[in-house]
């Protein structure tokens, strides 16, 4: 499994009184490539109070700036760490990139990328968004397997587990555990998924010790970045643990910073195909050529990676320990 498919996840008692701290001693295991920070509040009335990253994460931890000081006990910073993001500087040179993406739809469309107005731009980039998810998660069609998943999508995750909090943030584009949740260096069974409905039936007992069972569930609030999953453990983590799994997710929205969708260069024009069929279906108004190829091209490809896919990621649903990291 690539590096670039690692995330690892975590929540943390933000200190008060400050508008800086540093997370150390995390041992992510890599160098993040970014690192995604959040604020949980106390309760709906507590003020709002914004955290990003300032400076570089280390695999060691990272510092955290807030927009004001907290004045309340109770606030948990959320964060997601993520490895290996391809860059322009090390990115496989056939892989479509987004700026590739964006200036074929914008050529298809009948005017070059760089006299588009903005809003111009942002209907190609809606193409381009659109392309990508449906490369991701194709449609239903003849000679494609409805519960066919990429191999490029099961990635290696964790969650630093902190005593006292049971639910954790999972980053966007999350899809959802495939077998169960592994102890890192740490001998005892592994966590197995159960009903959410199930683990808050169980969680009514209030126990604290090491996490026996998981759940994954949305969060009712959705903030401003959308719905987002949660994985919540029972009991409730009588000290740090840190855990692992292989899930399903993606790498969300790609744009000029985060240009290579998943997938590499051999899967560049499925990719390519799938944006220029969104273009025509919404700018044309039909069916034509591109997709037609998306098609042809999609069947094709799935048979491919069911050659490659197998050989690393066994069938989907197989334990975690059974999977070959």
């Amino acid at each position: 499994m690539s590096d670039r498919a690692i995330f690892k996840c975590g929540t943390f008692l933000a200190p008060t009184g400050v508008t800086e701290f540093t997370l150390s001693g995390l041992n992510f295991g890599f160098t993040p490539n970014s690192v995604v920070v959040s604020l949980r509040q106390p309760a709906a009335s507590a003020p709002i109070v914004s955290a990003y990253l300032t400076g570089e994460p280390n695999a060691d931890g990272f510092t955290v700036a807030l927009s004001a000081p907290l004045t309340l006990e109770g606030y948990y910073l959320d964060y997601q760490a993520f490895a290996g993001i391809l860059t322009l500087e090390d990115a496989d040179t056939l892989a479509v990139s987004y700026n590739d993406l964006m200036r074929t739809v914008a050529d298809f469309l009948g005017r070059p990328l760089d006299m588009m107005t903005e809003d111009e731009k942002r209907k190609v980039d809606s193409f381009v968004q659109s392309g990508v998810r449906n490369f991701y998660y194709p449609p239903k069609m003849e000679g494609v397997d409805e519960n066919f998943e990429w191999s490029f999508l099961k990635q290696k995750g964790g969650v630093d587990l902190t005593r006292g909090i049971a639910s954790y943030i999972l980053p966007d584009g999350f899809g959802r555990i495939l077998g169960q949740i592994a102890f890192d260096e740490l001998h005892a069974p592994s966590i197995p998924l159960v009903p959410y409905g199930e683990l808050i039936r169980r969680a009514s007992a209030n126990e604290v010790g090491m996490p026996r069972i998981a759940a994954i569930s949305s969060r009712r609030d959705f903030g401003t970045k959308g719905q987002l999953k949660e994985l919540r453990f029972y009991p409730t983590p009588d000290k740090m643990y840190s855990v692992s799994f292989v899930c399903d997710a993606d790498d969300g929205r790609i744009c000029e910073e985060r240009p290579y969708p998943l997938g590499g260069a051999m899967f560049s024009e499925l990719i390519t195909e799938s944006c220029l069929a969104v273009a025509e279906q919404r700018a044309n108004d039909e069916a034509g050529l591109h997709t037609d190829n998306f098609n042809r091209l999609l069947v094709s490809m799935i048979a491919r990676d069911r050659k490659s896919g197998a050989q690393n990621y066994g069938m989907v649903g197989d334990y975690v320990n059974s999977l070959n990291w």
